[in-house]
């Protein structure tokens, strides 16, 4: 009798207790619209709360989701089959062919009301990249086939191609001032940039430098972020660096001019009163070629 009971109430669960069926594979951009999630997923006698619930859980989780993971956090619903969730930017770039050390970064559907991929057990995604051999905006094409039914859907994405490079970032919060850089500000990281070549990177020389905007700590320095300061003044006495084959000399000179780092300006030399004209390499010295 007890058996029978047993067995029961366990047919009466398999039929009447929420079961949950999702595609085989899930992709999320970030967050999923919950109606587009939804329509994408077949509840069987599920409330409104269990189905609520289990959204919620499918739009955090991400890898792969079976019944034994899924029961642990919401035991009053089974899962018919395991599903697998990427989030687009790897998924994409797991499958793109692109050159080694390239990635495409701020990945989004060209469609603003498209949030997921939801393929099934049949379907295979092709992804086409026109001009995908150089860095920069791209629109990827994907293709959704299914051979059984004969069937293909169409979607649409963009981002920027992004090579990985080193580059100077800001390590705190820095606002806009006369007063030039300092390295401590500064730090060398790894990342991932469509214009490698617009990317200010030498440490060394960026105390020649002031910030043009204001920077967020984690952003990389750009030439376009940065303005040089004169390191000469006008009238304000500098040492002058005389070069000639092997002979190096100094001396003192007066600037005629103001100028940056790697201008030529015109000087009176202190000791002979005669204008020579020079290089600014540094704060207060400029050289000379004899």
């Amino acid at each position: 009798m007890i058996k029978k009971t047993l067995t029961f109430l366990f047919i009466s669960f398999k039929s009447f207790g929420c079961l949950v069926s999702t595609p085989q594979t899930l992709v999320f951009e970030n967050k999923p619209n919950f109606q587009e999630l939804k329509s994408h997923i077949v509840f069987k006698n599920c409330n409104d709360d269990q189905s609520n619930r289990f959204l919620n859980f499918l739009s955090d989780f991400k890898g792969n989701l079976n019944h034994h993971i899924l029961r642990v956090e919401l035991p009053s619903i089974t899962l018919e089959k395991s599903v697998t969730i990427s989030r687009l930017s790897d998924y994409i770039n797991s499958r793109l062919t692109k050159p080694k050390d390239w990635k495409v970064t701020n990945l989004k559907f060209s469609h603003a009301n498209q949030t997921l991929i939801a393929l099934n057990k049949s379907d295979t995604l092709s992804l086409e990249c026109n001009n995908c051999s150089h860095t920069g905006s791209k629109t990827i094409k994907g293709t959704i086939v299914n051979p059984i039914d004969n069937s293909y859907k169409s979607l649409w994405f963009k981002g920027d191609l992004a090579v990985k490079t080193k580059s100077l970032v800001v390590s705190e919060n820095i606002g806009v001032s006369n007063q030039p850089l300092s390295p401590s500000q500064l730090e060398v990281k790894t990342i991932y940039s469509k214009n490698p070549d617009r990317l200010f990177t030498n440490i060394n020389q960026i105390v020649f430098y002031k910030l043009n905007k204001g920077k967020s700590k984690g952003e990389a320095i750009h030439y376009s972020d940065i303005t040089p300061v004169n390191l000469v003044r006008v009238g304000q006495p500098v040492t002058i660096l005389l070069k000639k084959n092997s002979l190096r000399l100094e001396g003192k000179a007066t600037p005629h001019q103001s100028g940056k780092l790697g201008q030529v300006i015109r000087l009176k030399n202190n000791r002979t009163n005669k204008t020579v004209i020079g290089k600014i390499v540094d704060f207060n010295k400029v050289e000379v070629q004899l």
